[in-house]
């Protein structure tokens, strides 16, 4: 691991991590012409919806060496989950498929609308915020959950080295349907091989992918 951390330190030197920051926030800054009237609608919708419940989901996600930071989503789920526990107990099958994925098969939880915003990605535009705080990238790791934290050993040093990202490597391998371990591995593979053409190639990609709306939940 010493060696692992050391070869990611030597591809995502100073300059390296400076550049890579300074493309991020000119790419959102540039675009915000056309994701912020998205933005703007999605929030007249939501709130129209429920009037007293938020726009935005926060959760407390792992960055960049470990900080934890406040990612933003827009709220795709119903505010009253108390069905939840008769639900598990009724559908094995999900709990263990939630186990292995960290996502449920068809999650009852989520409201039509908020299904066609992760069917789409839209739900994750207020990550654009977080990437212009920088606390994320446009690529890279995704934001792990701060409970997952237990579940990450043998990666966590290495993935937590640089900021998470919107979009990354294992979203074009499967996204949802890539189990939580190969999930880490592919997440510390593209640590590894890092470059911003590759960074570019996956941006690319993920555009397709969304289109395809391949393996999105």
């Amino acid at each position: 691991m010493k060696y692992l951390k050391k070869r990611i330190r030597a591809i995502f030197l100073p300059q390296n991590q400076r550049r890579k920051s300074l493309i991020d926030k000119l790419l959102v800054l540039l675009t915000s012409p056309i994701w912020l009237p998205v933005m703007f609608i999605i929030s007249v919708i939501l709130k129209l919806k429920e009037p007293k419940e938020p726009v935005f989901f926060i959760q407390n996600r792992l960055g960049q060496n470990g900080k934890v930071f406040k990612c933003l989503k827009f709220r795709t789920m119903r505010s009253d989950q108390s069905f939840m526990d008769e639900f598990l107990r009724q559908n094995p099958d999900e709990a263990a498929y939630y186990a292995k994925y960290h996502k449920f098969i068809n999650d009852p939880r989520i409201s039509a609308f908020g299904a066609f915003l992760r069917k789409s990605s839209l739900d994750e535009l207020p990550q654009l915020i977080n990437v212009l705080l920088g606390e994320m990238s446009l690529v890279g790791p995704r934001p792990y959950m701060v409970n997952e934290r237990h579940e990450m050993k043998g990666f966590l040093s290495g993935i937590l080295l640089i900021r998470p990202g919107i979009t990354g490597l294992w979203q074009i391998s499967g996204r949802s349907n890539t189990s939580f371990r190969s999930r880490l591995r592919i997440d510390l593979l593209y640590i590894k091989n890092w470059s911003l053409l590759f960074d570019f190639e996956i941006m690319i990609k993920t555009i397709f992918a969304v289109l395809k709306s391949k393996g999105a939940s």
